[in-house]
């Protein structure tokens, strides 16, 4: 599994670059002229098959709508293999993996020693799963590059203080308990007191920041579609976020867009209210009330004439 940039115009390819190392601004520009669009992504492959793995935010339909006969062409001539290629489009594309030659590195034996940790403490704090994910990410993706490999060990560093507290449940870190208490008394439109406040975060906070926003407002936007959960506070939690995003308070969007994942994610379940369930058992008990109401409106009425017909007996001629 590597990274891949193809330099392609329907129906020609021109180029392809494979490489392990992050593909950079400079790659994309080369693949760019004549007519020619950048396509990358992660390339991964079992004998003859071959998948190009595209993210869904970049591309929305596959290049060459689908088709692969010159891609396949293009790929025998540069391999020598007759290759079988295809695309896929994901929501999120997948890491890669460290190879048999990375795993002797120190540094990458104790990022991966995390592993299990990260796994623990994402189960136990679900609100803090995302900022951890796009740390645990940004400091893979430093390891892989060669150039930035010494970067790291700083990360790596902040990463194992910032998971220490989240399972010490310090005070700058979510807690299982303030996290209860912040899901049942947050305001339809959250504020910074009304959000837990998360450790330092690492590395580049808007990158990490604008990553978190792209998948979560994904969710947000098909719980919305589909009426799932409690929309409104959904929309007000989402336009918060970006509030803070759009100050600078990175820190703090992020935190917000935690308990939002959250949301859709008992949402998603279908153990969370909607809209329409607050409405449906409204009109329900409005017209409950009216029923009963109405019930009881002919035996008052009938008591009301009674009194009547006494009176008009009782005052006859005198």
């Amino acid at each position: 599994m590597r990274n891949f940039v193809l330099s392609v115009k329907r129906p020609q390819v021109r180029s392809l670059v494979v490489r392990k190392k992050k593909i950079k601004n400079s790659d994309l520009k080369n693949a760019r002229g004549g007519g020619f669009q950048p396509v990358h992504g992660i390339v991964t492959g079992a004998g003859i098959q071959i998948t190009f793995i595209l993210e869904r935010e970049k591309f929305d339909k596959e290049p060459g709508g689908g088709k692969t006969q010159v891609l396949k062409k293009f790929l025998k001539e540069m391999t020598g293999d007759p290759l079988k290629p295809s695309y896929e489009i994901v929501d999120t594309l997948p890491p890669i993996p460290f190879d048999e030659e990375d795993l002797q590195d120190p540094l990458i034996k104790k990022f991966m020693a995390l592993e299990p940790v990260i796994t623990q403490i994402c189960d136990a704090h679900p609100e803090s799963a995302g900022l951890v994910q796009a740390t645990q990410t940004m400091i893979r993706q430093l390891l892989l590059d060669p150039d930035t490999h010494s970067e790291a060990a700083p990360k790596i560093e902040e990463f194992m203080k910032y998971l220490s507290d989240l399972k010490e449940g310090k005070p700058n870190s979510p807690t299982e308990s303030n996290s209860s208490q912040t899901s049942s008394s947050s305001p339809d439109t959250p504020t910074a007191e009304t959000v837990v406040e998360e450790a330092k975060p690492l590395g580049n906070e808007k990158t990490l920041y604008e990553k978190h926003l792209n998948i979560i407002s994904k969710k947000t936007l098909q719980c919305l579609k589909q009426n799932k959960g409690d929309v409104s506070k959904m929309r007000a939690w989402l336009a918060a976020a970006k509030e803070k995003g759009e100050a600078g308070e990175y820190q703090k969007a992020i935190a917000i867009l935690d308990r939002l994942d959250s949301m859709c994610e008992t949402a998603r379940k279908g153990s969370g209210p909607s809209d329409t369930d607050a409405i449906s058992k409204g009109i329900v008990e409005k017209r409950k009330f009216l029923i009963e109401r109405w019930q009881q409106i002919p035996p008052q009425l009938n008591v009301e004439v009674g009194k009547l017909k006494k009176c008009h007996l009782g005052a006859g001629p005198g």
